[in-house]
């Protein structure tokens, strides 16, 4: 009978292969957070622009009604966005946090400011937005925002609640490109009734 020839890995092999596999990790695992990370700030920013989207309809419909003079602002809240919240949960950013929204305040909401005159309108629509986390941006023009906006805590977003606000917002008009101005804000949609609602 012949005698099979066994050989197996040395403990130096093995820790060979496990420190390049170590090595592996550290350089991956940072890679992949990262790509992860600016995957979840781009889809907040084009979550934003689609609650842009679904407000400027709804003011079209008339659902909102928005300020004519010139100056003037209309502020909604993300809250009353007919979002899918048809099981009950929360409206969430792409971080899975909830908006900072609640029945008498909201700090992620959209701003319609007319920049035009109250006969010939020119609505320009801007978004600020915070989740229970801290992710937020700060009032930032439609279609401007930028992965690099989004803050993990420290924006200064303007907590609305029922009464008139003066609101700091870019000027889309001026020829510098950080000019702001401000604008005199009605915040008439902080609060719907949902079903969802206890």
């Amino acid at each position: 009978m012949k005698k099979l020839d066994k050989k197996g890995f040395t403990l130096i092999e093995l820790l060979a292969v496990i420190v390049v596999l170590g090595v592996i990790l550290l350089i991956a695992v940072p890679t992949v957070i990262s790509t992860i990370t600016d995957a979840r700030k781009d889809s907040f920013i084009r979550s934003l622009d689609q609650y842009v989207d679904i407000v400027r309809t709804k003011a079209q419909t008339g659902t909102f009604k928005l300020q004519y003079d010139p100056g003037a602002a209309t502020i909604i809240s993300l809250r009353v966005i007919d979002l899918d919240r048809s099981d009950g949960d929360e409206a969430v950013s792409t971080f899975g946090a909830p908006w900072v929204t609640s029945p008498t305040t909201t700090n992620a909401y959209i701003v319609i400011n007319n920049q035009g005159s109250a006969g010939n309108p020119r609505f320009k629509y801007f978004y600020a937005a915070a989740d229970s986390d801290g992710n937020c941006i700060a009032l930032t023009l439609e279609g401007q925002g930028a992965r690099e906006d989004i803050k993990a805590s420290g924006c200064p977003i303007t907590q609305i609640s029922s009464s008139e606000v003066t609101l700091n917002i870019p000027d889309t008009e001026a020829a510098e490109p950080d000019a702001k101005k401000d604008v005199k804000a009605v915040p008439q949609y902080i609060y719907l009734k949902n079903d969802n609602d206890n």
